[in-house]
């Protein structure tokens, strides 16, 4: 096939020959595409025009203008075209999977261990029913497999597609590697957030240029002497006098009030939860 597509190429009478072909056969006018090496679907995107335009090829090299013109170039049997239709199938999720990493609207680094995944173990996974080039199938298999297995690329790799929610049931990876994923994500998470409080946390050896807010006061109850103007008795006057009542013996029951407003209260306070509780908690 690259030898055609290169003759075609080179040759403008040929060019042209294939062209009225086309227009005879009614095909595309597409021109051929030949492969190149450092563009890793260039190869399938010269094998699907020459299966699309080998009508017309065919009719190319055998017409009496270019027959027998060139040494070494002859056309396709039809056990080749039967390969390169297989070959195609092959080929065909590789470069779906190039074009879906190729995106530059959305991030895509989640998105490769997934398909490295689907690749490996599904659509490269050999098959009773699998066309003849089985050895194509093995060969990108031992190829990919190899990929991505440096630990921090690993690493780094896992973590963005955990936070991928398409992706977080990780089916490609066993329980432990799950667990220290999670883990690794924590302590990343735990890591930012220190962070972030420890830039809002101001330098106590900078001067503040600015004056900062002052907190609303609290609330406070009046005291005894502004109550006895009111000739309202205080709670805590109140609880003082009972408790003075009880002293000489006789009963002493203290309202429902008095034991709410008594001289002291305690206010129940939470304890904050640790960062690390916080990013358990977001993550999960």
């Amino acid at each position: 096939m690259r030898r055609v597509v290169a003759y075609f190429h080179r040759s403008t009478v040929a060019n042209a020959i294939l062209k009225d072909k086309q227009k005879l056969l009614q095909l595309p006018e597409h021109k051929l595409l030949i492969d190149v090496a450092t563009r890793w679907n260039s190869a399938l995107d010269m094998i699907s025009r020459y299966l699309e335009q080998q009508p017309a090829i065919y009719a190319a090299l055998t017409s009496k203008e270019l027959r027998g013109r060139e040494k070494d170039l002859g056309t396709l049997s039809e056990r080749d075209i039967a390969s390169a239709e297989e070959l195609v199938l092959v080929l065909t999720p590789l470069k779906i999977a190039t074009t879906a990493l190729c995106e530059e609207s959305v991030p895509t680094l989640s998105m490769i261990m997934p398909l490295q995944h689907r690749l490996l173990n599904y659509i490269m996974k050999e098959k009773d029913d699998d066309p003849p080039l089985k050895q194509v199938k093995k060969a990108v298999v031992e190829d990919l497999s190899t990929r991505y297995q440096d630990i921090c690329t690993r690493k780094a790799l896992t973590v963005a597609t955990l936070l991928d929610p398409r992706f977080k049931s990780t089916p490609f990876l066993s329980d432990k590697d799950r667990l220290d994923a999670y883990h690794e994500l924590t302590v990343q998470a735990v890591f930012s957030l220190n962070a972030c409080k420890l830039k809002e946390t101001p330098d106590p050896q900078v001067p503040h240029t600015t004056a900062e807010p002052e907190p609303p006061a609290l609330p406070s109850f009046p005291d005894d002497d502004e109550i006895d103007d009111l000739h309202v008795p205080s709670p805590a006057k109140k609880m003082r006098q009972e408790t003075e009542k009880s002293d000489v013996g006789k009963p002493s029951h203290p309202s429902a009030m008095s034991c709410l407003f008594g001289v002291t209260y305690q206010i129940s306070v939470q304890e904050p939860k640790s960062h690390q509780d916080i990013c358990e908690a977001e993550i999960s």
